[in-house]
């Protein structure tokens, strides 16, 4: 699996694939809305997802445009609305 992976850049097929179940909130569930849904993934998939999105965290402060001030840590959709507010005002 990880072989693959590093050789080809891509997640051998199935290796993404989930299973979603139902799991009871409480004791005798008459309904749907008793039940939450969970899905089960694969812990590969989570553990290199993880070290892949860790990564990319290093660097993408230096890819994304300072402008940019959604979608990255500690930058935030609001700040440019204020910003933008205060540039008509």
């Amino acid at each position: 699996f990880l072989t693959k992976f590093h050789q080809n850049g891509v997640f051998p097929q199935g290796s993404i694939a989930s299973f979603y179940t139902l799991i009871s909130k409480g004791e005798n569930p008459q309904n749907l809305g008793e039940f939450r849904p969970i899905s089960l993934v694969g812990s590969m998939y989570k553990i290199i997802s993880k070290i892949l999105s860790n990564r990319l965290k290093r660097v993408m402060g230096k890819i994304i445009d300072k402008r940019q001030s959604a979608f990255m840590g500690g930058r935030y959709l609001l700040h440019s609305t204020l910003m933008e507010n205060e540039v008509v005002d």
